[in-house]
């Protein structure tokens, strides 16, 4: 939740100083300091909108960390990623301060281990854009590859099982 309350403050402070400039200046004449006034109403509105869905997928973040509707997750290292992590909810995964969530536009297709030297949980989703058909070319798939450290295999099948 901290993660969307400030992105909220902060891009809501272009519309307070848009606001506070049309206030002290409205009786002025001066079409420049007007322009600035309405310019930066326009640029906190556009902020202020983002800023709602940074709070909303920052909320959705904080309650899968809490573990609600969390499935599994886990951390893992590799040669090119550090400290690794994923945390698979029913609504989505959160993968590498990455959050995808599932939805009508964004939808699982199929969740899978690869055997391997070492195990591999693959995620494979569509991204669909302006409602296109699955098929047309407004259709993106997806791959997910994420490693299953020793020990966790149990619960990347957990995974694959519920979204079975």
């Amino acid at each position: 939740m901290g993660i969307g309350c400030a992105a909220l403050a902060l891009l809501l402070l272009p519309l307070a100083v848009g606001l506070l400039e049309l206030a002290f200046r409205s009786g002025e004449t001066d079409g420049a300091a007007m322009l600035f006034g309405i310019a930066g109403m326009a640029i906190g509105t556009l902020s202020a909108l983002f800023g709602i869905g940074l709070f909303r997928q920052g909320r959705r973040i904080g309650k899968l960390l809490k573990g609600e509707g969390l499935i599994a997750h886990w951390t893992y290292q590799t040669d090119k990623i550090p400290d690794g992590f994923v945390f698979i909810g029913e609504d989505g995964v959160y993968h590498n301060a990455v959050y995808t969530e599932w939805s009508s536009r964004c939808f699982l297709e199929s969740v899978e281990i690869v055997p391997g030297e070492t195990d591999l949980l693959l995620i494979n989703y569509i991204i669909q854009q302006h409602n296109s058909n699955v098929a047309a070319s407004g259709a993106t798939i997806k791959k997910l590859r994420v490693p299953i450290p020793k020990g966790k295999e149990a619960d990347a099948q957990r995974v694959v099982d519920h979204f079975r």
